[in-house]
């Protein structure tokens, strides 16, 4: 008997201490949980905060357009970025010479604004990324060597993109510019071609009459088979008030450059959406499309399953994007992906002697971010959020590439492609 007892009280307390753990477990994880959630927030606060002083410097500064199409800024300005503490940090040069713009920038900014000193001017930059495309667009060999140029703001150079790094052309490069201390080299890929043709992994976003972002459609579907399959950008609407959405004018075009006018969407039934008359390519430096949807077709600003239970409504504003800013894609093959930008405005250059515009910029003012999507994504919304944490379009995913062995999307602005449209949000 005095066994059974013992045992009882061995049995209870083991089933106590169990609970207890249980419990104590259950709370750990709460914490977590809830410490993950307040950490996600702040670093949105501090991101969106950051974002905000960055267009306050912007307004400060009133840069000016030149006729390269690249802007005039005030010579002690040398760029600036988001780092990894969500701050901003403003690039000077010549501290001593430009204490008083610095002062007065630094007591109408933020206290999280970060000043450091860098030793080109941010026009410097730019200078020389036009001295290089004028030489680099009229020679063939390099045509097909460099793949982009870019504004690289945390190093304070130009970073040029090329296929082969050891070549005798960056000697070229550096002979003609006074300082080549000013350009750095990374060596850029070709992205496979890999496509994710399971089904079941791609997000079938649209309804019968209501298309999402991010929602597939297609172009050129004949006796079934589709010729081009892409993705939903952003709502527009052209000046004639004509509704619709932007997408990738890739995806609007097949192999040979030719318009594929009629527009559906390709889920499990493919329904014809609306037409299209209206895109820009590389004949004018753009990748975008506007789709104009029938009547019967309902757009919406509503993104679905950006959040764990929901969606968000995308705003009509746009941003501008900084370096270091996070930024989201959503595609119907990738689903929604996020990464921070790299390069926020780069040059993308032919790099193939049987391009159509051989000796000519293909695309400027291309978002380059550390997330990247597959084939099918294309023309898919690229969006972040703004000082007042709204999410706004920054642009639409066209591609991606290899910089230094790592994986990376190209976006085009939406600001641009709005302009090239002439269309705008709403």
């Amino acid at each position: 008997m005095k066994h059974v007892r013992l045992f009882l009280l061995l049995f209870l307390i083991c089933l106590h201490a169990c609970k207890e753990n249980t419990i104590t477990l259950i709370e750990e994880e709460t914490h977590n949980e809830l410490n993950v959630i307040e950490q996600e927030s702040l670093r949105r606060h501090k991101q969106t905060k950051a974002y905000g002083c960055y267009l306050q410097l912007l307004d400060e500064m009133q840069p000016t357009t030149r006729s390269t199409s690249s802007e005039e800024y005030p010579e002690y300005y040398g760029g600036a970025y988001i780092n990894e503490e969500n701050l901003l940090v403003i690039r000077i040069k010549d501290k001593a010479t430009s204490t008083r713009a610095i002062n007065e920038l630094y007591t109408r900014m933020e206290e999280s604004v970060i000043f450091e000193p860098c030793k080109f001017s941010f026009n410097e930059l730019n200078t020389t990324i036009e001295i290089l495309l004028s030489n680099i667009t009229t020679n063939e060999i390099m045509r097909r060597n460099i793949t982009m140029l870019a504004i690289d703001v945390e190093q304070n150079k130009v970073a040029v993109c090329m296929k082969d790094t050891l070549c005798l052309q960056s000697r070229l490069l550096e002979s003609l510019i006074n300082d080549n201390s000013i350009l750095t080299y990374i060596k850029s890929e070709d992205a496979d071609s890999t496509v994710i043709n399971d089904e079941s992994t791609m997000r079938s976003y649209n309804t019968s009459d209501t298309l999402f972002y991010g929602g597939r459609i297609a172009a050129g579907y004949i006796w079934g088979k589709i010729e081009n399959a892409g993705s939903i950008g952003y709502r527009a609407i052209d000046r004639n008030g004509n509704k619709g959405f932007v997408t990738a004018a890739h995806v609007v075009l097949d192999s040979a450059g030719v318009l594929l006018p009629k527009i559906y969407d390709a889920k499990a039934a493919v329904q014809a959406i609306g037409t299209c008359y209206n895109y820009a390519y590389h004949n004018q430096n753009m990748d975008a499309a506007f789709v104009e949807c029938y009547d019967d077709i309902t757009l919406t600003n509503y993104i679905p399953g950006f959040t764990a239970s929901s969606g968000d409504t995308l705003s009509t504003d746009l941003i501008r994007p900084v370096t270091g800013m996070y930024l989201s894609m959503i595609g119907h093959v990738s689903g929604v992906r996020t990464g921070k930008v790299i390069y926020p405005r780069s040059i993308l250059l032919p790099h193939n002697t049987t391009d159509e515009n051989s000796g000519q910029i293909v695309l400027r003012d291309v978002i380059i971010a550390d997330f990247y999507g597959t084939k099918g994504d294309s023309g898919g919304l690229v969006f972040g959020e703004d000082a007042n944490m709204k999410y706004c379009a920054a642009g639409i995913y066209i591609g991606r590439g290899i910089l230094n062995g790592k994986t990376v999307s190209t976006s085009v602005i939406a600001n641009n492609a709005n302009a090239s449209l002439g269309v705008t949000r709403y």
